[in-house]
């Protein structure tokens, strides 16, 4: 890549501050920061934005004043983008960071990422800059890999086995004079090799013609005889005279080549000096490094290490190297060798047994540390002389009843008889002290053997003296003087025996009563309670009444704030003007509505009386009786509610009253008109006097409560036509509500009205039938026309909807997303689509697409070729053999397949099945009611680009040979 010109951060520039500030500090890069971003490097924290991972595995160096040179490592499996790189300094400080839009790379899981880089710096010298140094592993360098590569010994230089060493100048020296000897080729032999035909060498050589006689043993000639034979005879012992019968050795020597089978033995042994074993290098003795060391050349990603093993062949010791952590582990294991019973581990920073650390100079110190029994005087802790003089004081305990009142100490009591000041005889109270005197907490407890504990608390308001302003004792209760088995839960109680109480009441929605009827209690947060006649599960026929209203089913039920009665149609004789729709009608007698075990008895048309019995039709015990005047209860209470009880103009039982709480006649009515609340007279007002148009009614007498500033309400009442009204002063909002006329038996009549839930037959609403008989139904509809629609969905959304075409197809929703299929109904996995009269036709059988007819695209085709889309497993193994073996032809299409006639080329996917059976589908097509073989013609792509390079190879070999090409 380029040189980046990275950019030093303000805390990486102050590091390199020295202390003196007259230069540049030496500083030390530790830890390499990746990211996938790009970003603004002007504006980076303590951080590289969005950082990936942070790694060690790199080395670099000043190469020149203002270029470092870096290499960074990352043999993880992780994948990401690399478009920034930030350098740490020890200590953590963020020193410099470089960052680009486009990627710097990308990592693959399988992938190990080597980044070398020259950095360039403007204003600072590199050479002020040390990299932690890391020994990097590369791959081995063979013919197709760079890597790392050693030189080779002179006698593995004249050996010439081993392919994965580099020859130095001195050891092609060597090679050379071990198979031509030392300083051979001479200058004569030199010349010799420079002739380009025999005779001029045989000129060189002075030899002439006499090398071209066909001379010597065999030949017929006699010119070679000694004493008439032939020099072959001289060379058998048989043929010579006064030979000696034995003859002593004679020192001599033989080439490797002259000793059969001392080459292969030596080629299966390893030389002395740096020999590589392929396999387990077992020892029966000792393995003794004379000289140098021992180590394990750890290659690839993997850890390296020594394993030692007794003669049972289980691991006792052990020794690795981990990678990733650059740590260094020495392991004993257990006795059968399955597990590690213990390990010492020594990093770049850590030094740990059993993962503790080691202490060390470096972490421990012991002029440091004290003696585990020892002493301290009281100054020696730090802050306690002042935490005691913070203590408060401890008064001594007293044997009578005497009262000890003082604030600021601690002080017991103890009794042996019951005083004013004790709860109980042989008692000891602690009372503790208060910030001012005039507040306090007392703890009592009992000493004679009974568990019984009590406290009392204090205030300045109760009484006069400090005695009296203590409260009354209050008992403790605890497990041995109280048993919560024998007492009912809060929450969800089961009483065995019958329940008394003058009053109910609950802040939540507590369940009350059957499976078949339920009551829920009123709801702390909403003041809502709910009545279900259905079980408390059920909402069907609930009741539920809130301040803001009052709702049935979830209906809200009508009253004076929501109804006015003048806008109805009376229930005798009503003249309905336009249509009419409800749910349900109800009849006006007094129909049974429920079950044998609850019953709601229906207005009776004399007195229009409603019944709610949840005992059972005919019993009234529990009955709630409603009408026109009121609610009662079990027949003879009065059911208190809005329209005959206002909570808010009631005081609670316990109460005090101050003057301005009496009822006050003498208020104006302008004063009770204030729009702000605040202003309007405290307590209870009635005012008298003319009205005007901002008053509810006029002529009206107006009654107005009060409470404390917090709550309004007002009612008015029109004394000449007996109208009621009332309104509140919304808290929430600071504004009143508007006036509310009161319905009572003098102004409404439930009786001449409908229900709210009632329902109509068809021929009861006018024309409603005409208008069903022009719709359509919405199963099985017929329709004789065309249907029209902006959108049309078959079926709603599903696996299985669709539209009908004609009597063979359907288009159909086949349950994956964005996908419509064209199936027809004889075969639901096969269909077709035609496009045009003389077009192609786009088709499937359930297994494969098919096209009839030419298939063109004009951006070209598209696969999915990317590394991460693939599990490679390594090169494809066919090439130029397999591509001189394929058959190729020239013919047409059979007709009853595609009857186009035109003449095409073609390879016979039976043959390439033997070949490439890749690229071939053996059931690709079908014809005549088989599926025949085709053809994968991307397949075929990476063979035609190999047998391309092997030719191209050849080419240049030939190239390089001086042939032609």
């Amino acid at each position: 890549m380029a040189i980046p010109q990275i950019t030093i951060t303000p805390a990486g520039r102050a590091a390199l501050v020295n202390a003196e500030h007259t230069g540049t500090a030496p500083v030390r890069i530790s830890h390499v920061g990746l990211t996938p971003q790009h970003f603004d490097v002007s504006k980076v924290g303590t951080t590289v934005p969005a950082e990936a991972k942070r790694i060690t595995t790199f080395a670099g160096k000043a190469v020149a004043a203002d270029l470092l040179h870096l290499n960074v490592r990352d043999d993880s499996q992780d994948t990401y983008t690399l478009r920034g790189f930030g350098l740490y300094l020890e200590g953590g400080v963020l020193f410099a960071v470089y960052s680009q839009p486009t990627p710097i790379m990308e990592k693959a899981a399988a992938a190990t990422m080597l980044l070398a880089t020259d950095i360039r710096f403007v204003d600072i010298k590199a050479t002020s800059i040390t990299v932690d140094k890391i020994d990097f592993v590369n791959p081995p360098a063979t013919t197709t890999q760079v890597g790392v590569a050693r030189f080779s010994t002179d006698p593995e230089a004249v050996a010439g086995a081993a392919g994965d060493l580099m020859v130095s100048p001195r050891g092609l020296a060597a090679y050379v004079n071990g198979r031509f000897g030392a300083g051979a080729p001479s200058d004569f032999v030199k010349t010799l090799l420079t002739k380009a035909t025999a005779a001029l060498m045989r000129v060189s050589l002075e030899i002439k013609s006499a090398a071209l006689r066909d001379e010597g043993h065999g030949n017929n000639l006699d010119a070679d005889l000694l004493d008439g034979a032939h020099g072959a005879h001289y060379l058998d012992w048989k043929n010579f005279s006064n030979v000696p019968g034995s003859f002593p050795p004679a020192g001599h020597t033989h080439a490797i080549a002259e000793v059969t089978g001392l080459q292969s033995a030596l080629n299966t042994k390893a030389p002395l000096a740096d020999p590589v074993f392929e396999g387990n290098v077992t020892a029966g003795g000792s393995v003794i490094a004379k000289s140098g060391y021992m180590y394990v050349d750890a290659r690839g990603s993997a850890n390296p290490g020594f394993t030692m093993r007794g003669e049972d062949a289980k691991p006792g010791a052990g020794l690795v190297w981990v990678r990733a952590s650059d740590t260094v582990r020495l392991r004993t294991f257990a006795a059968d060798g399955s597990t590690v019973s213990s390990e010492l581990a020594l990093g770049p920073k850590t030094f740990t047994y059993g993962n503790n650390d080691v202490w060390h100079a470096g972490n421990f110190k012991p002029g440091d540390k004290a003696d585990k029994a020892h002493t301290h005087t009281l100054a020696d802790v730090a802050g306690l002389q002042t935490a005691l003089a913070a203590r408060v004081a401890y008064r001594s305990t007293t044997d009578d009843e005497s009262w000890i009142e003082d604030h600021s100490t601690l002080v017991v009591n103890r009794s042996a008889t019951t005083g004013n000041t004790m709860p109980s005889p042989y008692t000891i109270v602690c009372s503790l002290p208060s910030y001012d005197g005039s507040r306090g907490i007392a703890l009592g407890s009992s000493y004679s053997g009974l568990q019984r504990f009590w406290m009392r608390g204090r205030h300045d308001t109760r009484g006069t003296t400090p005695g009296s302003k203590w409260k009354a004792w209050c008992e403790l209760w605890h497990s041995e003087n109280f048993d919560p088995t024998t007492k009912a839960d809060v929450a969800g109680a089961n009483f065995t025996g019958p329940i008394t109480a003058t009053t109910v009441r609950s802040t939540a929605n507590v369940f009350l009563g059957g499976a078949v009827y339920a009551v829920l209690a009123p709801n702390a947060a909403a003041g809502e309670v709910l009545l279900r006649p259905n079980g408390s599960a059920s909402t069907v026929g609930q009741l539920r009444v809130t301040v803001g209203g009052i709702t049935w089913n979830d209906k809200s039920l009508w009253h004076a704030g929501n109804f006015d009665p003048a806008t109805k149609a009376n229930l005798a004789s009503a003249a309905f003007t336009g249509n009419v729709s409800a749910p349900r009608f109800y009849a006006n007698t007094g129909s049974l509505l429920g079950t044998s075990t609850h019953a709601l008895l229906a207005p009776t048309a004399g007195n229009g009386t409603v019944y709610l019995r949840p005992n059972g039709e005919s019993s009234r015990t529990g009955e709630l009786k409603l009408e026109v005047g009121g609610m009662v209860w079990n027949n003879e209470h009065v059911v208190w509610h809005a329209g005959n009880f206002q909570p808010a103009g009631k005081a609670d039982k316990v109460h005090t009253h101050a003057a301005a709480t009496d009822i006050d006649f003498s208020a104006s009515l302008d004063a009770v008109k204030s729009t702000v609340y605040s202003q309007i007279p405290k307590g209870v007002t009635v005012a008298n006097g003319p009205g005007d148009n901002s008053m509810a009614t006029p002529q009206a007498v107006v009654l107005t409560l009060n409470q404390s500033n917090f709550r309004v309400a007002q009612m008015a009442l029109n004394t000449n036509s007996n109208d009621f009204y009332w309104r509140g002063y919304r808290e929430d909002a600071t504004l009143w509500n508007p006036w509310r006329r009161i319905w009572h038996d003098g102004n409404f009549d439930p009786a001449s009205k409908a229900n709210a839930s009632h329902t109509h037959t068809i021929a009861q609403v006018t024309g409603l039938q005409d208008a069903l008989n022009a719709r359509a139904l919405l199963a099985g509809a017929a329709f004789t026309g065309n249907v029209t629609a902006p959108n049309l969905i078959a079926g709603g959304s599903g696996n299985g909807a669709f539209v009908q075409i004609g009597d063979d197809a359907q288009i159909v929703d086949i349950g994956v997303s964005n996908t419509v299929g064209l199936c027809g109904l004889q075969d639901r996995n096969a269909g077709g689509l035609k496009l045009g009269a003389t077009g192609p036709t786009l088709a499937s059988n359930g297994s494969a697409l098919k096209v009839q007819g030419a298939f063109g695209a004009t951006g070209g085709f598209d696969f999915g070729s990317s590394r991460r889309l693939k599990d490679i497993d390594g090169p494809v193994p066919y090439g130029l053999a397999e591509v001189e073996r394929m058959v190729t032809a020239i013919g047409r299409y059979k007709a009853d397949y595609h009857d186009d006639g035109r003449d095409r080329l073609f390879l016979i996917a039976e043959d390439l099945a033997a070949l490439v059976p890749e690229s071939v589908n053996l059931h690709g097509m079908p014809y005549n009611g088989e599926m025949v073989p085709s053809i994968k013609i991307d397949q075929l792509l990476p063979v035609l680009v190999i047998a391309i390079q092997q030719l191209s190879a050849k080419v240049r070999d030939l190239s390089a040979a001086g042939g032609n090409c």
